[in-house]
């Protein structure tokens, strides 16, 4: 028995046989002139190019690592009532003395405000204070010093209608 060897490479494919000669394409009816005609380079580039940016997005994808930032405008709703934590009054946090999922008790401090901006209005509150006692003061004084006057007026006023009423009843 003799064993033939047997060749399992593949043999390149024929070159496709041109239907039409490319002289005669020009008077062959439009439909066989549009399938005879070779594509246009550009348009033979951008389908490689479309192609190429589908694998390297791909690839970028399969690769790469992307932090997930999401920025949007929305509701929350939840089940819990609302609670608000806000300082009362402008200021920079320096410290927060909790972090996310700590159980907290009521009177705990959650965070430690910088004193700068709570000071200088204080300062600038006292001293408007003080300016407006001095104001009140002022006006009390100009208060009291007008009675004083009208009532001087008031009673120089009455001893003169006074004064005339005798020289009338005299003459």
């Amino acid at each position: 028995m003799s064993v033939t060897p047997v060749n399992f490479r593949r043999k390149p494919a024929p070159p496709p046989e041109r239907r039409v000669d490319r002289d005669a394409v020009a008077f062959q009816p439009d439909a066989t002139m549009i399938e005879e005609t070779p594509l246009p380079r550009v348009a033979r580039s951008s389908i490689y190019i479309v192609a190429a940016l589908v694998v390297t997005a791909a690839l970028w994808a399969t690769f790469s690592y992307v932090d997930r930032v999401v920025t949007a405008r929305g509701k929350l709703v939840t089940i819990d009532p609302l609670i608000v934590v806000q300082p009362l009054e402008t200021a920079i946090i320096r410290t927060i003395n909790v972090g996310v999922g700590d159980s907290v008790k009521a009177g705990a401090v959650l965070a430690t405000l910088d004193p700068t901006f709570t000071e200088s209005q204080e300062t600038a509150n006292r001293e408007r204070l003080n300016s407006m006692r001095a104001e009140e003061r002022r006006l009390a004084a100009e208060v009291g010093e007008l009675v004083e006057v009208v009532l001087r007026h008031d009673l120089h006023q009455a001893l003169g209608a006074d004064q005339a009423f005798r020289d009338r009843v005299v003459a």
